[in-house]
């Protein structure tokens, strides 16, 4: 009786083991099989934009790709930047490592001198002045530029009450550490009345990414994702329809879209272009280049700080 027992759950448990076997393979199955159609689902959109492209002949634009449209990551509705760094990475290197740290404000200071205009002639700073320099300013010409010189030093031009606003000195340092730190920088332009400029402000840099292709963005316009506008000329709040083809930037948190940006809406900038078809249009920072040479560094001063804590000097 013993003997059948042992025999009888031996055999339940064969029969359990291959009931999990079979549900394990046919789990991995649908998941082989999901993964095939989403990417010919990608291989299709990308056919699909080849075509037109081929098929678009009184539009002057080109046919080349500028990024790798099999990335999976491309879905995302915006096209991730490819580093060997994340951003939390590069911001720790730029304020704990002594020496970096140094190189980016001496750099930061030497930009921030340009934030007001000169008084003399010989002083550094920002002037505006006509496009064509053969040419005198008018009454209206000189008004214009004040007006423009007084948006630049005061990032707006009228304050919102209750606002607190940056004026250029602070924006011009927000913005060149972003670009030292990840060689991003970007800045929200509000616009007023009749579309023109009436303030801007640094934001940060790291949680910008260019936006893919419009069709992902049919539904993002219109629900809390992005507010409405405010008019600083008039006090109002104002809405705007906006093409999905128009966006071109969008802000992540947490890896989810919460704001979309035209290009009239923000201004993004790299020094460092690459036209890698794998770099989807971003730059290198200089610090993803120095990686090794500040790793060797670390090590080195954790090295002298063992040999003076604890004595020791192995070979």
């Amino acid at each position: 009786m013993a003997l059948w027992d042992f025999l009888f759950k031996g055999k339940i448990a064969e029969q359990v083991a291959q009931q999990v076997t079979e549900v394990e393979k046919r789990m991995v199955e649908v998941s082989e099989q999901r993964s095939m159609e989403k990417a010919k689902e990608i291989h299709q959109v990308w056919l699909d934009d080849l075509e037109k492209a081929s098929k678009a002949t009184d539009a002057a634009e080109g046919k080349s790709l500028l990024y790798d449209p099999f990335q999976l990551l491309d879905t995302l509705k915006y096209k991730e930047r490819p580093m060997m760094l994340t951003y939390d990475v590069l911001r720790a290197m730029s304020e704990r490592n002594p020496i970096v740290a140094a190189i980016i404000n001496t750099r930061v200071n030497q930009v921030a001198s340009f934030s007001s205009p000169p008084k003399t002639p010989y002083d550094i700073g920002f002037r505006v002045h006509m496009r064509d320099d053969k040419l005198e300013p008018e009454k209206a010409d000189d008004a214009r530029i004040k007006e423009l010189t007084a948006l630049i030093e005061e990032t707006a031009i009228e304050q919102v009450p209750g606002e607190e606003r940056d004026n250029f000195d602070t924006f011009l340092r927000k913005c060149t550490r972003d670009s030292l730190t990840y060689d991003q920088m970007a800045f929200e332009i509000i616009n007023g009345k009749g579309g023109y400029p009436v303030a801007y402000l640094g934001i940060d840099a790291s949680t910008i990414r260019l936006a893919s292709t419009a069709r992902f963005f049919k539904d993002i316009r219109g629900g809390i994702m992005q507010p409405p506008k405010v008019d600083l000329a008039l006090g109002t709040r104002q809405k705007e329809e906006i093409k999905p083809e128009d966006i071109r930037y969008v802000q992540i948190l947490d890896g989810k879209v919460v704001t979309t940006y035209t290009s009239q809406e923000l201004g993004f900038g790299i020094r460092n272009p690459r036209s890698s078809i794998k770099q989807n249009g971003y730059g290198v920072s200089e610090l993803e280049i120095l990686v090794n040479t500040v790793t060797a560094h670390l090590w080195a001063e954790e090295y002298n700080r063992r040999f003076f804590s604890q004595g020791s000097a192995p070979k």
